[in-house]
């Protein structure tokens, strides 16, 4: 917190010092603290408007760091949780990456070991048999059974 200002001499006053209202309207847009903390001063009394009482001051002054400390505990609890949710989440989310990282490396792997196995030169040897055999059976079939008894005399 801002610290306050100098105190002013305050004659009427029984503790003897106050602070002038300029210097506690210029704290007060600093960031000292906001004006209804001061109101508890007494209307009527016989202290120049001009002047706050210290034990006002003090009082507000002590009040307002009372709610700083308190907002400070409840922002402090906050970012634990957040900190922990997030921690949780990018647990999650590293965990998630991991196994897609390793699922896409199997992949490349097999699609790289089916590209070579598809482009050897044993595939290449594997459809020219393949079409040969389809020759062959599409010739046989084409064959009528009487002429497979001539065929066979013919050649004895």
């Amino acid at each position: 917190m801002i610290p306050l200002p100098e105190p002013a001499s305050c004659p009427e006053n029984r503790e003897g010092i106050g602070f002038k209202k300029k210097d506690i309207d210029k704290w007060i847009v600093m960031g000292g603290l906001e004006s209804n903390l001061l109101d508890a001063r007494k209307k009527g009394s016989p202290i120049k408007e001009e002047i706050y009482i210290m034990s006002d001051v003090s009082e507000a002054y002590n009040k307002a760091n009372e709610v700083i400390s308190e907002s400070q505990e409840a922002y402090n609890k906050s970012m634990l949780t957040f900190r922990a949710t997030i921690k949780n989440d990018l647990s999650s989310i590293s965990a998630s990456a991991n196994r897609v990282s390793g699922e896409s490396t199997k992949m490349g792997k097999a699609y790289a070991e089916t590209v070579h196995t598809l482009t050897s030169d044993d595939m290449e040897r594997a459809i020219v048999n393949a079409e040969r055999l389809a020759i062959a059976l599409e010739s046989i079939s084409s064959i009528k059974p009487t002429d497979i008894g001539f065929k066979f005399l013919e050649n004895k």
